[in-house]
């Protein structure tokens, strides 16, 4: 190994990272209904480590890390973004390297990776942390696509680069959603066991091939290990139904706490995925068969799934909560209305793919509340009268309310169709239902 000299980071790096990561913890725990991060503590505290993550939305998986790990965390991106000066700098002021590919277009950019590399280098050699995405590219699927050679590269050219460097340490990191594209579904993050590229470095004799193989083999491997893997497409209806019926009982549906430390539901559909992954053509006919016609008159009634088997009824604390806080919750719609509309439409006409879906509704509601809150401070500062910023703050957690009192009315609405269901098509659901959990 031998230690080369590298450029200095560029003085604005990471300048607006710390300003923006409480903004985007805010966002991010409103837009999700449960947050499960586990095994976090399996993250080398004061130790150069890579932080390698499957990708299947745009950029959901690094902001999540971002916001709720203890430090900064630098991400390598697609270096065309980093094209324009303006980008460039904003990018490079959220801890952002950029990382050229030959699928991206310009063939000559690739030389500017040397610079990146060392800059990349540099972080590593300062214990710092970085966040890549193994596969390449985002896709919206379930599973975990092949790892490509870019992340033996970077952890051989690091480690091989500097003779002062103790040890590098990977960290596979598996995120799974129960609907990636849904606002106030579920997210899972879990961190497997950290990989040791010395041990690995030396186990091959530092040849570059032996080492690619090695370090792939056990990341495929612990990355599987720690997310929702469906090796083959053709289960992807069958499993998405028993997802839904297992949940009945896994699935937490209380209002708090929205972050957990809780792995039980990614626990219990990787469970089901594996179930399934061993199972005969025909027995999986058999279940899908069994499973279609319930979810299909489901459908029909517009009930979900889990309130054929409710235990109790809160119908009425629902009504008398929906009652209670029905003048805030309008209260926080409404005033916040010119920040959510303009954000939800470009989501909803401008995103062409599904990846991209939540995080651009994320950043664009990120990007209006903070204009939103920027007026109300103006106000405030301009007038004197301070209480106004106040009044901002307030209609922010109004709209909070305001999500979580539609979420209620949503579900009372559901127990309301589902209540008016005939007696003997109810008693055929249940027995439908009951015949799919009996192969769980």
């Amino acid at each position: 190994m031998s230690q080369q000299k590298t450029k200095k980071l560029p003085f604005y790096t990471g300048i607006f990272y710390y300003f923006i990561r409480p903004i985007a913890r805010i966002g991010i725990w409103v837009y999700y209904r449960k947050i499960y991060l586990s095994h976090l503590d399996k993250i080398p505290k004061n130790k150069p480590v890579i932080i390698a993550a499957n990708h299947p939305t745009g950029f959901m998986e690094p902001c999540v890390m971002a916001v709720f790990m203890w430090r900064p965390l630098f991400f390598l991106v697609r270096g065309d973004f980093f094209r324009k000066p303006i980008f460039n700098f904003l990018l490079r002021s959220l801890n952002m390297i950029p990382i050229f590919r030959r699928g991206d277009g310009n063939f000559r950019d690739m030389k500017s990776n040397y610079a990146s590399f060392e800059y990349y280098y540099q972080a590593l050699r300062q214990n710092k942390t970085i966040m890549i995405f193994p596969e390449g590219s985002a896709r919206h699927e379930k599973r975990l696509r092949p790892i490509r050679k870019g992340i033996s590269r970077m952890a051989f050219g690091a480690f091989e680069s500097s003779d002062d460097m103790e040890d590098l340490y990977i960290v596979p990191v598996g995120v799974s959603y129960t609907y990636s594209e849904r606002p106030r579904s579920e997210i899972m993050v879990s961190c497997a066991d950290p990989i040791s590229v010395r041990q690995i470095f030396e186990e091959t004799d530092s040849q570059f091939a032996s080492f690619d193989k090695k370090l792939r083999q056990i990341l495929t491997q612990r990355m599987k290990d720690n997310l929702i893997h469906i090796d083959n497409p053709d289960d992807d209806e069958l499993l998405e139904y028993l997802y839904q019926v297992n949940r009945i009982d896994v699935l937490d549906r209380s209002i708090l706490p929205v972050l957990s430390k809780n792995d039980v539901l990614l626990k219990a559909d990787h469970k089901i995925t594996a179930q399934v992954a061993n199972w005969t053509d025909e027995y999986k006919q058999e279940i899908i068969e069994k499973a279609r016609p319930l979810f299909s008159k489901l459908e029909q009634h517009n009930v979900p799934v889990h309130l054929l088997q409710k235990k109790g009824s809160s119908r009425w604390l629902k009504v008398m909560a929906l009652f209670l806080t029905a003048i805030p919750a309008f209260l926080g719609y409404i005033i916040t209305y010119p920040a959510t509309a303009p954000a939800k439409n470009i989501a909803d006409t401008r995103v062409k793919r599904t990846e991209f879906y939540s995080p651009v509704i994320l950043a664009t509601h990120l990007a209006t509340f903070l204009i939103f809150y920027l007026v109300f401070f103006l106000v405030a500062l301009i007038t004197g009268l301070w209480w106004i910023l106040l009044m901002g703050i307030g209609a922010g957690i109004l709209a909070y309310i305001s999500i979580l009192w539609r979420e209620t009315y949503r579900n009372l609405k559901w127990q309301n169709k589902y209540k008016n269901i005939k007696a003997e098509e109810k008693q055929a659901l249940q027995k439908m239902l009951e015949e799919v959990k009996a192969f769980l």
